[in-house]
């Protein structure tokens, strides 16, 4: 399934190195999509979308976020790990967020699940889990709306 021709997808902008950004369910869900450019040029595109997507939201309402990281030629270097902590450094004060990756079932989605079990990543304000389908992950978002 192509992401954006989902159902209920709206707005989709289209960035730099395969990087989008739309919303689901009425502007409730942001959807962050890659093309699995794993330079740090691309790197630091996700990471500024991300920032900016969070400065935007209003914090009297959870960020409910699917990160769609399942294209094939994607993966997880030292330099993404380092951004991808790096961004709860920018999560305005208030904003609860919950994330929801999205990856192939394939070993780098286990290791993935072992690295978001740190306490940086995982908090009372951001919950991070992965999934292997798109309506698992949905529904997951869906259960923590305002």
């Amino acid at each position: 399934m192509v992401m954006f021709e989902h159902d209920n997808a709206c707005g989709v902008e289209i960035f730099k190195y395969g990087i989008s950004r739309a919303f689901f369910d009425e502007g409730d869900i942001a959807v962050i999509k890659t093309e699995g450019d794993m330079s740090r040029d691309a790197i630091n595109t996700w990471a500024s979308l991300l920032i900016l997507t969070m400065q935007e939201w209003d914090t009297s309402r959870p960020l409910l976020a699917l990160h769609d990281l399942s294209h094939p030629n994607q993966g997880i270097t030292p330099y993404t790990r380092q951004r991808a902590v790096d961004l709860m450094n920018y999560r305005p004060d208030g904003l609860k967020i919950y994330s929801a990756l999205l990856l192939p079932n394939t070993f780098m989605s286990r290791i993935l699940e072992m690295f978001i079990r740190t306490p940086r990543l995982q908090s009372a304000n951001h919950h991070l889990k992965v999934f292997n389908c798109i309506d698992e992950a949905l529904v997951w978002l869906r259960q923590h709306k305002a």
